[in-house]
């Protein structure tokens, strides 16, 4: 079974090379960038696009939650990430507690594909729930911690290392 957390750390280098690797495995790794990404009426901009959300998305946080948690024009095997370079501007102009709500949803957006969804393949055979969260990816030396805010919000990102290790067996 793969790790069960929602948000994992990627550092050094470049994030395209730790998409590569999770598109590799079967994975929808859509790339976002924190920067453009500072208010909620601009994350959910970017979230847009690098998802690809259908035309009627919402644009606010109950329909940024049904798609996180639906996917259906985006089929992945194993399941979706959101690569998040420059993690640290994300929200960074909204009060902090917004932050907290943003680890809350995609929290609860985790606990849904895990626990909540039915998948079926081609055959109509019942599949294994899918992975869903974010990599919180910090390249650059910015003088502190650049995932304090998250850690704060209540996120606990683990080491992609350790979702990347586990094989290409996808969920059980």
């Amino acid at each position: 079974m793969l790790t069960s957390s929602d948000t994992y750390a990627s550092s050094g280098g470049r994030l395209e090379t730790t998409r590569y690797q999770l598109v590799g495995r079967g994975f929808v790794a859509p790339r976002l960038d924190g920067r453009n990404m500072r208010t909620w009426v601009e994350l959910f901009n970017e979230t847009a696009a690098a998802c690809q959300f259908p035309l009627y998305f919402g644009k606010n946080y109950a329909a940024l939650f049904d798609l996180l948690t639906d996917f259906e024009w985006s089929p992945s095997p194993v399941g979706y990430l959101l690569c998040i370079d420059y993690p640290e501007f994300v929200l960074d102009s909204e009060e902090p507690s917004e932050l907290r709500l943003l680890v809350k949803l995609i929290r609860d957006a985790a606990e849904t594909w895990r626990e909540e969804m039915t998948r079926w393949d081609v055959w109509g055979k019942p599949m294994a729930s899918a992975v869903f969260g974010a990599v919180l990816h910090t390249g650059r030396d910015v003088g502190q911690d650049p995932l304090s805010r998250w850690r704060f919000a209540g996120a606990n990102p683990v080491p992609i290392d350790q979702l990347l290790t586990e094989g290409d067996a996808g969920p059980e």
